[in-house]
């Protein structure tokens, strides 16, 4: 049973979130996007490398997929 924050969560609680968006910030990487911002992005590339997913267009039709499912 799961009880308090998920494994990614706690993984990600390690990492620096504020010299990412000291980054993203400095180049603007979120200036032109259009679907995921740069944090979202990062955390779907994570997840998906931890996951064992192969590639990002994979990850994204599960994600996509699970998605439509928990709507209907």
């Amino acid at each position: 049973m799961n009880v308090g924050q998920t494994v990614f969560s706690q993984l990600l609680d390690h990492l620096p979130s504020y010299e990412f968006q000291k980054c993203v910030e400095r180049y603007r990487g979120d200036a032109h996007h259009r679907g995921f911002s740069c944090s979202g992005q990062y955390l779907a590339m994570a997840f998906a490398q931890l996951a064992y997913r192969e590639g990002l267009l994979r990850f994204a039709l599960e994600f996509r997929y699970a998605r439509r499912r928990s709507l209907s």
